[in-house]
């Protein structure tokens, strides 16, 4: 397995990481209709960690999620 840098300026990284520099609480909407409330704490090249308002913390694929939106 070939593991490489993120490319910050791709807009996508750029905004998830900016997300998590500034604790934003974002609502997360998944393929399957879910939508998960919390903030990112850290992301790779193939998922994102949100931590839920309870502390928990969820990892989901980002080829499940639908979109994101700050609150």
């Amino acid at each position: 397995m070939t593991i490489t840098k993120f490319d910050g300026l791709l807009p996508t990284i750029g905004q998830v990481q900016k997300l998590i520099r500034e604790k934003t609480v974002v609502e997360w909407k998944l393929l399957t209709g879910d939508l998960l409330p919390g903030g990112a704490c850290w992301q790779d090249h193939h998922c994102v960690c949100i931590v839920k308002e309870e502390n928990q913390e969820i990892t989901i694929w980002k080829q499940a999620m639908a979109y994101l939106q700050p609150k």
